[in-house]
């Protein structure tokens, strides 16, 4: 009895946390969409039309969003490539305004690109192995709706066994960051509606990839 007790416990405890985690990357999404259009990423008429539907939309707004998350391992073609593969697709929709998001990630090895914030804000990397990685001079390379931004290169880094380091745009770093954390130069990742991030060694292979594409309707 008290085995089952604690068990149903934990689910609802884990239940809660992924509404949280629900309504974070909602949030996350919104804000992202709503950047892109004040950086004037859209035309005059796709923003006025925008602003029409919102308008319409009135007191009646409704937010929906759904998660789809597909995280297999090593499918029958990746197995042989060693290459690790996770797909997520995240839709919003607020009044008639609707935002639909596709993440792709993908790893040649341990090291990984384990998320790119929507904002601009940090990208987090995270080593799934046993051993120390040298990283160093490896590099982010980053396109933002066929933009580069400027690479980010490290130097003497070796990320440990199980563990994450985040990469803060310049200012975005809070005092509660761990201090193995590091910051790029520049002021933001970047936001768009189609981002290619990559992970390449010294020896100019990639190594792992994040791919964000956004449509909105």
């Amino acid at each position: 009895m008290e085995i089952s007790k604690l068990r149903a416990e934990m689910e609802a405890i884990l239940k809660e946390l992924q509404g949280i985690m629900d309504s974070k990357l909602g949030l996350e999404l919104e804000i992202a969409a709503y950047r892109k259009l004040l950086e004037g990423e859209e035309n005059r008429d796709g923003l006025r039309q925008i602003v029409d539907k919102l308008s319409v939309g009135g007191g009646g707004e409704q937010r929906i969003r759904q998660d789809y998350n597909s995280f297999t391992g090593q499918s029958a073609s990746s197995a042989t490539s060693g290459v690790d593969s996770a797909t997520r697709v995240t839709q919003v929709v607020k009044g008639e305004m609707s935002a639909k998001t596709t993440y792709q990630r993908s790893a040649k090895g341990p090291v990984a690109i384990a998320e790119c914030s929507a904002d601009g804000k940090f990208i987090t990397l995270e080593n799934t192995g046993r051993k120390d990685e040298e990283m160093s001079g490896w590099r982010i390379k980053r396109n933002i709706d066929g933009l580069d931004k400027s690479d980010f290169v490290f130097e003497n880094l070796v990320l440990p066994p199980i563990s994450k380091i985040r990469i803060w745009a310049k200012d975005c770093r809070p005092s509660s960051a761990p201090y193995s954390d590091l910051d790029y130069y520049e002021s933001t990742w970047g936001v768009g509606s189609s981002i290619i991030t990559k992970l390449i060694s010294n020896q100019g292979e990639d190594r792992a990839s994040h791919v964000q594409k956004t449509t909105y309707s």
